[in-house]
Order: C-alpha cells, then structure tokens, then sequence
C-alpha cells in the first residue's frame, strides 16, 4: 500500500476523547449516575466475542465510531483499513511479546482493534460500557505505523516538544536495536486498556470516576502523583511541556531540558504529562529495555555531534519506580 505516515499531523487525542463521553449518546442504554451511556459508547452496540483470538478481532471500524472521530479531528479523509498478509504476521508476533497481564485483559475486555487510513494519530485507545457499568475497550492504529520504525516514531514525537529556532540542534531518539513503531504504540495502548479495567492510576482519563468509585492514589502514584497531572515531584520545564502542536521550548534549550528532568522520576518528558502517561511510557520502555533486551537513548545533537544524551531507563529514580510494574507479569 502506497501510505508512509506524516508525524507532523499527529496530536494528542485525550481531550478530544473526554468530549466523546458526555456529548454524544444517542440511545438509551445503561444509566451512569443519572447518565444515559448509549450509542457508540455502549458495548451491546458491537459485537464481542471474548473467546476469539486476540488477532482475529482486527475488524472493519464501525461507521458510527468512525463518524464521530471524523467529526472530532475535522476530517473526511479517515477510511478503514484492513492489514495485508505480511501486516497480519507482523501483528500477530507483537501480541505474542506484549506483558501477560496485557495479553489477559485485553483477551476478557478488548473488543477490537481498529486500523484507520490517514487517522491524525499514530494510535489511540477509548471505552465502552455494559449494562452492568463494566468498562471494555477498543484501540485505533493508524497503519502507517506497521512501516514506521520505533526510532522514527520516538524521534518525532519529541521532536514536537520543540520549536525549531533553526540553531542547528536536532533530537534523537534511539532504541535499538530498532523494530516497528507498531510495537512501542500497542504497549502503550495495550497498558492504557489495562489501566482502563483495573485501575492501575485512579483513573485513566477523569470521565472514569463517574463509573466507579476511585482511589486518591495507587502504589503507581503514591509520592509522585497529587493529581491526574499535577505532580509532587517539581522540576521547571515540566510546566512548559507541550506535544503536537504549540510547542513552548526552543530546540536549543532542548539539553537544558535533558538535564532537568535528569533529577526526576519520569522516564520521558511525555511520561510526566500525566500519570496515566506515566504509566504507560513506563511500562512500554520497561519492556522494550528490562524484557526484550534493548537500549533506549535520548541524543541531543549540533550539527551532526551529541552534545549531550540520557538513557531514562538506567537512572536510579526510575529504576526504583519498576517495582510498581510487577503486576503487569505475574498474570499468564
């Protein structure tokens, strides 16, 4: 297929999601606190069948789910894809390496998994809700990610943080050795289906406490978290960071940037966002570094030189923050 994704189009999807959840039921379904959850949010909508393979519920996105994002993101161009062959391989070995606990929830409460031509996002996981208020999921991919190299994904997502002030400084992410971007986006999604379910973070996205009660904290959380995305651990630029779009911190400032999160516990600037960020940039780099072996570097260069670099994953903050991810490999 002639589609090569164009990361400059990409943007964060969590508060366009979060409008989803209020403003667009259209039939009655199963009542939320005095809240009707009907239309493309309610599962009976759908058809699941928890006994199939996780492969097998790579599906043709519905037209209402794919209707109410092309309204969200002002696009017409948004098509379903279905993965050729080879695409299908590929898919399958990387749910074979996912964490087991990964691999369970999504098997009980994954419904499907949609690939979207053109989808402004390199991928993206929502909920849906039974008549028993029990929380099951979806994810969207976009397809271009199954050509798209981990490095080139990483890279241009930090990339966006950044204005170009034409300084010659450039940013590199590396994690070799280098596998599909498809790999780093469903650990990613996968966790956030995970944390979805059972909790992981108080709540996943703020829309969630309306469905059952929440904790103030998690052994996630605890010491790092006093809010959804208001941290107990300080360091200033954290404030400034923006992803997709607006960037607020010149490219040349990017290795002051470095070295201030270099004193925290987050294991990307992206991570510290938010805690259910947090959790899933962790649990993605754990595994690609501590379970399959490979390195994740962050390279700050000048014309062409490192001027500076940082490998999250060895910094004593962070490694001490693995233990709270245990939970995600005791499950099979």
């Amino acid at each position: 297929m002639k589609e090569q994704v164009n990361f400059k189009k990409l943007k964060n999807r969590t508060p366009l999601i979060i409008v989803l959840t209020v403003s667009l039921f259209l039939l009655s379904g199963s009542n939320w606190d005095g809240i009707t959850i009907s239309g493309y949010k309610h599962l009976s909508n759908y058809s699941f069948d928890p006994q199939s393979a996780l492969i097998e519920r790579i599906r043709p996105i519905p037209e209402s789910i794919l209707t109410v994002f092309k309204e969200l993101d002002g696009r017409k161009d948004y098509a379903p894809y279905m993965p050729g062959p080879n695409e299908t391989a590929l898919i399958a070995a990387v749910l074979e390496t996912l964490p087991p606990l990964n691999i369970k929830i999504m098997k009980e409460r994954l419904t499907a998994i949609y690939f979207v031509s053109n989808f402004s996002s390199a991928g993206c996981s929502d909920w849906l809700v039974n008549e028993y208020n029990e929380i099951y999921t979806y994810i969207i991919i976009n397809p271009a990610a199954l050509k798209t190299s981990i490095n080139e994904l990483l890279t241009w997502k930090e990339k966006s943080c950044f204005i170009d002030d034409n300084s010659g400084f450039e940013i590199k992410v590396n994690v070799s050795p280098d596998q599909k971007g498809f790999l780093y986006i469903m650990l990613h999604e996968s966790c956030h289906v995970v944390d979805y379910v059972l909790g992981i973070t108080p709540f996943t996205e703020p829309d969630i406490k309306l469905l059952r009660e929440i904790s103030q904290e998690t052994n996630f959380t605890r010491g790092i978290w006093l809010s959804y995305n208001q941290s107990s651990v300080y360091y200033e630029s954290r404030k400034r960071l923006t992803f997709y779009q607006n960037p607020q911190i010149k490219i040349s400032d990017a290795e002051s940037i470095y070295r201030d999160m270099s004193a925290s516990p987050f294991i990307s600037l992206y991570g510290s966002l938010n805690w259910a960020e947090d959790l899933c940039e962790f649990l993605a780099f754990y595994h690609l570094t501590e379970k399959m072996g490979m390195n994740y570097r962050i390279e700050v260069q000048r014309k062409g030189k490192t001027s500076y670099f940082e490998e999250p994953a060895r910094r004593k903050q962070v490694r001490e923050r693995f233990k709270n991810l245990k939970v995600f490999y005791e499950s099979s």
